[in-house]
């Protein structure tokens, strides 16, 4: 969906029938058309925010990661990860300083459905790739700043 400053979506992610007794569990790419910024040359910007899971079949993964490669200039990701595994370059730009592996039981999850754990199915490295979400250090700061538990949770999970 293109239009400028659209409502976003109502549903990023959806779970559609696509047979008697087959489920598709489907996510949004909503995309925001921004008028140019000065300077700009009168090219406004194109804005896709892409809902991801992280478990999938691998088809999932490819097409997304060829949609990100091909058809953007930068691509800004959200992953925590420990302040030690992110590097960043004099303009700011934070990037993993290494591949990372998906947690045991996400593993285990995913092989037991025949899918595939998003860490697996997805590289999150090249010049246009760029983490754009905190650090767990920083997370966990500002969550005993509030007074937060840092321990996970299933009730605070589905708070």
């Amino acid at each position: 969906r293109e239009e400028a400053f659209p409502t976003p979506p109502q549903r990023f992610i959806r779970l559609e029938r696509v047979a008697d007794n087959k489920f598709e569990l489907q996510t949004a790419v909503a995309s925001y058309r921004l008028p140019a910024p000065p300077g700009a040359d009168g090219k406004e910007a194109t804005v896709d925010i892409v809902s991801l899971v992280h478990l999938a079949d691998p088809r999932y993964y490819r097409e997304i990661q060829q949609f990100a490669d091909s058809s953007h200039d930068r691509v800004l990701y959200e992953l925590i990860a420990d302040a030690s595994l992110v590097s960043s370059d004099a303009a700011g730009r934070r990037r993993l300083s290494e591949h990372l592996l998906p947690a045991p039981d996400q593993s285990i999850l995913a092989k037991h459905h025949g899918l595939l754990p998003q860490l697996d199915g997805m590289t999150f490295e090249g010049e246009k790739w760029f983490l754009a979400d905190l650090d767990r250090e920083s997370i966990m700061a500002l969550k005993e700043a509030r007074g937060e538990s840092s321990e996970p949770s299933l009730l605070s999970a589905m708070a």
